[in-house]
């Protein structure tokens, strides 16, 4: 791998193994794949979720809705959550 070690963190705190440029989590919450990418944290209910040198990002995919942040805007998760079912139709995907 080039540079700096990359460094995934899973959600519960699991910590990914570096194998071949490609990490594979201890313990898998779905399907991940991470290539020269830092600092991250994710959790796939079902499917596949890769990163591809990223930094700082919450990627959660669950109930057919996937969200990605920047770890320093986690906090206004409860606005998007609201602003979506504000939307006609969004309470569907609550």
């Amino acid at each position: 791998m080039q540079g700096a070690a990359a460094d995934a963190q899973l959600a519960g705190g699991q910590r990914a193994v570096a194998a071949g440029g490609l990490q594979r989590p201890r313990q898998r919450f779905g399907r991940g794949e991470v290539l020269d990418a830092a600092d991250n944290i994710v959790l796939a209910e079902s499917g596949l979720v890769a990163l591809l040198g990223v930094r700082g990002l919450v990627a959660v995919q669950a109930g057919g809705v996937t969200l990605v942040c920047a770890k320093e805007r986690v906090q206004d998760v409860k606005r998007l959550v609201a602003q979506v079912g504000r939307r006609p139709g969004g309470g569907a995907w609550l």
